[in-house]
């Protein structure tokens, strides 16, 4: 995808999701956190693992309300949305959403779309 801060394509493993600064991030499924760390493009990270190899890594966030080894339920309020990294302020505030499956990337967007869609 075109990343207008740096004004180019790169591979992009997830989804970047608009959101206002302050905002509620909810976990997306059952789980327990795996880790939480500093990365210097996607900012405060969360990766929760959900089972059978799958894991849910929130990027962007700020106010972390659970820590390592917590279990979350869906719905559980995880953090709030932070201001955005250098690396994505043109594009602005936003949530980093990315799904793997056994350390690979996997599009979130067919598990978040109902079958009714």
């Amino acid at each position: 995808i075109y990343f207008p801060t740096l004004a180019q394509y790169q591979c992009n493993p997830a989804i970047v999701i608009s959101a206002k600064e302050g905002t509620d991030v909810l976990s997306a499924a059952n789980g327990v956190v795996e880790d939480i760390y500093e990365d210097p493009v996607i900012g405060t990270t969360m990766v929760i693992s959900i089972g059978n190899g799958y894991k849910l890594i929130y990027g962007q966030l700020s106010d972390l309300a659970v820590g390592i080894s917590d279990d979350v339920e869906v719905g559980t309020v995880l953090g709030k949305i932070s201001d955005p990294t250098k690396y994505f302020s043109v594009e602005g505030s936003n949530l980093y959403f990315k799904l793997t499956k056994d350390d690979k990337p996997v599009d979130p967007t067919v598990f978040l779309i109902g079958e009714d869609e």
